[in-house]
């Protein structure tokens, strides 16, 4: 008998799946982690529910994994420098440590689009950082952008990776009016921000709307704590300990179709790119997510 050669991506997803009994927690649990594709259904009810950001991996999850990757770095690096290299740059090679991680990961998963852009992102990001050039700016986004379609111009034909730019463009815009806020103020408001300005793109393509699509804002805060806890359980025979709750919740959900106009999506980018130099931009911006939502909990209502 002649087996396949199976992908490390496959062998994950597999040692994934064989904790989960339930298929729709199969699927769930191997986009989280591996960005296997999730059957039409289940797709359609995620997007319903406002969830596909937070399952599509993508700067949201590398952020959460260079956390954990730079803490656990951090202390036995620091021991090694204190004791035999005083002279080396720690956090640069602290940075280049969680790089390599981050790109065997990218590696492993076949260079999904979302994650090109968020691996470029941080790259770039650091590079400018380290020159003490600022990086919450449209020049470092633009940067990256045209960096990766360089190097990989089929990421032009790519909706996640165009979905995934514009996600940091919108965080890029709260923070250059509101960097003065305190960090749980930004870190709250920006949830809400992101989720308002995303919204009138996302529905006049995809069109799915439900109740718990509002109710996606706070599962997007929890999922900072979700998204750790998660990843340590699926090392232990345990992986499964979330799963009667998220089925119940995803049992509860609803699809329904709405009809957002083309325009109002094109229309929230042009005012996303104006409203890098205009606050008046910035603010039409905000309404229009907010009219949008309206619409949409209205033809369902």
């Amino acid at each position: 008998e002649v087996y396949p050669s199976l992908s490390l991506k496959e062998q994950w997803y597999r040692r994934i799946a064989s904790v989960h009994e339930d298929q729709w927690m199969r699927e769930l649990y191997g986009a989280l982690f591996v960005a296997t594709p999730m059957s039409q259904e289940f797709q359609t009810l995620v997007g319903a529910m406002g969830l596909s950001h937070i399952l599509s991996i993508s700067g949201y999850h590398y952020g959460i994994i260079s956390l954990i990757a730079y803490f656990l770095f951090r202390s036995p690096y620091r021991w090694l420098q204190n004791r035999y290299f005083p002279y080396r740059h720690g956090n640069r090679d602290l940075f280049f440590m969680v790089l390599g991680i981050l790109f065997l990961y990218l590696w492993a998963l076949e260079f999904i689009p979302p994650m090109v852009r968020a691996f470029g992102m941080i790259a770039v990001g650091y590079w400018l950082y380290d020159r003490g050039i600022k990086i919450v700016s449209l020049q470092t986004l633009s940067i990256t952008v045209g960096v990766l379609l360089a190097f990989f111009p089929t990421l032009f034909f790519s909706l996640g990776f165009w979905f995934s730019s514009f996600g940091v463009l919108s965080i890029f815009i709260f923070i250059r009016y509101y960097e003065h806020w305190k960090p749980w103020q930004i870190f709250l408001a920006l949830h809400i921000w992101c989720y308002l300005v995303l919204l009138p793109i996302s529905l006049s393509i995809f069109g799915t709307f439900g109740w718990w699509h509002i109710g996606s804002i706070p599962l997007a805060l929890l999922f900072n704590l979700y998204y750790p806890a998660v990843l340590v359980l699926h090392v232990t025979p345990w992986g499964d300990w979330f799963d009667p709750y998220l089925l119940k919740m995803f049992e509860s959900g609803d699809m329904n179709k709405v009809v957002i106009p083309m325009w109002m999506g094109i229309f929230s980018v042009v005012l996303a790119l104006g409203a890098m130099w205009r606050k008046e931009a910035f603010w039409v911006l905000g309404v229009l997510g907010m009219f949008t939502l309206g619409s949409a909990v209205y033809q369902i209502a």
